[in-house]
């Protein structure tokens, strides 16, 4: 096996490694070990592992309650996908507008049905 196939090796095991540890509840370990496999993907331009560990690291960054970093994660991931991004305000019942949310809510819509301690309004 060549260098670049024991590294993308590396890269999946250590994505698969990374999802043991969100599931066992560790997320800061979780969140070092997609970094890891990240920066492997990134030195070797693999696009589809590069996608797979922002999608990872995105999902543990909004389990640990940091909308703004998930959602550039997110954000990223879906355009490495070549996912075409639909912007949507989200604004609370007093009007305020919600950029963190908003940005986050048009790639995970269900997560603004999910927020139980504000009411909001989404207004494509």
């Amino acid at each position: 096996m060549s260098l670049v196939g024991r590294q993308r090796g590396t890269a999946r095991a250590l994505n698969s490694l990374g999802a043991v540890y969100y599931f066992e509840g560790d997320l800061a370990v979780a969140q070092k070990v997609f970094n890891e496999a990240l920066a492997i993907c990134r030195e070797l331009g693999d696009k589809s592992g590069i996608a797979n560990a922002l999608n990872n690291m995105a999902i543990v960054v909004q389990t640990q309650g940091n909308l703004v970093e998930a959602s550039k994660l997110y954000i990223e991931h879906a355009v490495r996908n070549g996912k075409r991004l639909i912007p949507i305000v989200v604004r609370d019942i007093k009007g305020e507008e919600s950029p963190a949310i908003s940005s986050f809510a048009f790639l995970h819509v269900s997560f603004v049905i999910s927020v139980p301690s504000r009411q909001w309004e989404i207004i494509s």
